[in-house]
């Protein structure tokens, strides 16, 4: 078992592909990608810590209330 830490992936995000330089013609194939990479290293097995965001909220009735 292993354990990892990561943040930010930001699926869906278009924004991302120019603000990050992601090298993706399209966000659908963005998100194909990191699902396939992650598959080929995480194992059912590991545990996996996100520790910051995951995807952009689409509308405010997505983000969690203020605290």
């Amino acid at each position: 078992m292993s354990t990892y830490f990561t943040s930010d992936h930001h699926f869906g995000h278009a924004g991302a592909l120019g603000l990050c330089r992601r090298p993706f013609a399209s966000v659908a194939k963005m998100d194909r990608q990191m699902i396939d990479r992650w598959n080929s290293v995480v194992g059912p097995d590991d545990e996996v810590w996100h520790v910051g965001a995951t995807k952009r909220p689409r509308s405010t009735r997505e983000r969690a209330p203020a605290s």
